[in-house]
């Protein structure tokens, strides 16, 4: 069954995706063609991988990014000053930046029309580098309860074996499916 296939019409879902560490690259771009393939816009989170990277991996798969908003939370921390901003990429300072990072989603989020809209998270893991446990799980409780309350589905990915067990078990109580990627 096809990630699509589990969201239900007007109904938010939010799927946990537990990747091999190798596969988490594939991973975001197979969820990606699944909902562009689908007529879905997308808003992409990245703690993991630049947007400019993300974009020519994209392109390089036959994706249309068109309808695709970056929200970069890495190329300003990594080249020490953000790239340029457009209506298609926000960028924030660095990935621990929570208030800029939610402030990033609320612009992206508002500048979305249509009620075909999907956000895709990547990744946990990459975030647990930068902020605490606690924080993480708070920011991720945050974002599932925006994504449920604007109507939206979305995914969020992490490394299979890359995030405790208690951190696991909270994580996923915010979701309504996991999904093991093998």
């Amino acid at each position: 069954m096809s990630l699509l296939e589990k969201i239900e019409p007007g109904s938010p879902t939010i799927f946990l995706y537990l990747s091999d560490p190798g596969k988490v690259r594939a991973s975001n771009t197979e969820i990606i063609s699944e909902v562009e393939n689908a007529g879905y816009k997308t808003i992409v989170i990245t703690t993991n991988f630049p947007a400019s990277v993300l974009e020519k991996l994209y392109t390089q798969k036959g994706i249309n990014t068109e309808n695709i908003v970056y929200i970069d939370a890495i190329s300003a921390y990594s080249l020490g000053k953000p790239p340029e901003e457009d209506k298609r990429h926000f960028n924030v300072n660095n990935p621990g930046d929570l208030t800029s990072l939610s402030i990033a989603i609320t612009k992206a989020v508002q500048q979305m029309d249509g009620n075909k809209i999907f956000i895709l998270f990547d990744s946990i893991s990459s975030m647990l580098i930068y902020i605490p446990t606690m924080k993480t799980v708070k920011f991720i409780h945050f974002l599932s309860n925006k994504i449920r309350q604007i109507n939206y589905s979305g995914a969020l990915l992490a490394i299979e074996g890359g995030i405790d067990p208690m951190m696991l078990a909270q994580v996923s109580s915010f979701v309504d499916d996991i999904v093991t990627v093998e």
